[in-house]
């Protein structure tokens, strides 16, 4: 039985093309909120991959890049600054609603 529980942090690789990608399975945090994504994405076609679909964020500049940077009635671009704020972000899932 004691050896079908994992005990702490996982640690799992993704591979694609040639960059690895290294998740521990315990410090994912996902945000929902809204974003100004206008302001970043000029089109409705461009801002569509933005809006009620995870994205996967890694950095602020890949944060600010997507949802744009803090603005007054916007929620993800605080609470991404606050997560930066505390150091690496490890892996935030974000969805725009």
């Amino acid at each position: 039985m004691a050896a079908t529980f994992h005990h702490g942090p996982e640690v799992i690789e993704h591979k694609d093309g040639v960059t690895v990608v290294r998740d521990v399975k315990s410090a994912v945090t996902y945000v929902n909120g809204t974003a100004p994504i206008q302001d970043v994405h000029a089109t409705a076609l461009a801002r569509e991959d933005y809006i009620n679909k995870r994205v996967i964020i890694r950095s602020r500049a890949e944060g600010a890049a997507a949802f744009g940077v803090h603005k007054a009635g916007y929620t993800i671009p605080a609470a991404l600054d606050a997560i930066f704020d505390q150091g690496d972000g490890g892996t935030i899932i974000v969805n725009n609603v």
